[in-house]
């Protein structure tokens, strides 16, 4: 028994309509399914990038401080001025020498140059420019050690003015004005000094599941796996606080009681939102191989 035809629409046009409907089939897109970005959560934490201890390379009293804790500082600035009056007695005693044994030695020079023509022209004799020679050669010497006396007396000076060694923010102050500053092994820092922009962020990984990553995405070493994984950072409140950031690092060795790798990435820190010790969520963004190019 045979289909009903449709009343409107002929067994001629239908075969001429087939072409058409074959064209059309080509270009109508199909869906297929897309491995999404795996998504996972860590506890990590937020840690200064880099922090310096500052202590003191001269010994004296304390004449001024002219920093407080929480103030940003550049490197280069003076956090503390020692008293520095025997100081800058001892640089002027050193420059005092230095001009004396320049003088000299601008003397033994003349005498070595005159006794030089003497020989030349035949009124002198071997031995008084020899003679000459020699003392001009110890003047020269003298010359160059009262030199570094005083370039070491300008050294000393310069350290009663203690500077920062890095630019960032003083987290802790010591040091007092009218403190006596001693070399002692056993004394603190008179301050620490941390940079905030950028921060560095920590967070562990299971080596386990670092294995399954490496094996799934085809990666010959961490360095490989992290380029296709991004991170995002989040309050305990779920607001992020930064974005696309990519691991940098990794540990060496686990921690062996927890089996775990530790990860670590610079974070810029422009608004200093993130602090040293603050505990912070961390999303891990890693695409799946169907996902590369």
């Amino acid at each position: 028994m045979r289909a009903p035809r449709h009343p409107h629409i002929k067994p001629k046009e239908v075969r001429q309509m087939r072409p058409i409907i074959l064209l059309l089939a080509l270009f109508v897109p199909v869906a297929t399914a897309t491995a999404e970005p795996t998504v996972l959560e860590f506890e990590g934490r937020i840690e200064a990038a880099e922090r310096a201890l500052v202590y003191s390379r001269a010994e004296g009293r304390v004449a001024e401080v002219l920093v407080a804790p929480g103030q940003y500082v550049s490197a280069g600035d003076i956090l503390v001025r020692l008293e520095a009056d025997l100081a800058q007695l001892e640089v002027a005693k050193a420059r005092a020498e230095l001009d004396f044994k320049a003088a000299l030695l601008e003397q033994a020079r003349a005498q070595f140059e005159r006794a030089e023509r003497l020989e030349q022209s035949g009124s002198g004799s071997e031995v008084g420019l020899f003679d000459a020679q020699i003392a001009h050669r110890l003047a020269k010497a003298e010359w160059e050690i009262a030199t570094a006396a005083h370039d070491r007396t300008l050294s000393e000076l310069r350290d009663t003015e203690i500077r920062a060694p890095l630019s960032g923010y003083v987290e802790r102050q010591t040091v007092l004005p009218g403190s006596l500053i001693e070399f002692d092994a056993g004394l603190p820092p008179l301050f620490e000094i941390v940079q905030l922009d950028p921060v560095r962020l920590i967070y562990e990984v299971p080596y386990s599941q670092r294995l399954e990553r490496l094996s799934e995405t085809g990666s010959e070493s961490a360095e490989t796996l992290f380029d296709s994984v991004r991170l995002d950072l989040a309050m305990s409140d779920g607001r992020i606080l930064a974005q696309g950031l990519q691991p940098q690092g990794t540990s060496v060795g686990l921690q062996s009681s927890r089996g775990t790798l530790t990860v670590w990435a610079e974070v810029p820190n422009p608004r200093r939102l993130l602090r040293p010790g603050l505990a912070i969520t961390v999303k891990s963004h890693m695409s799946s191989p169907e996902n590369k190019e």
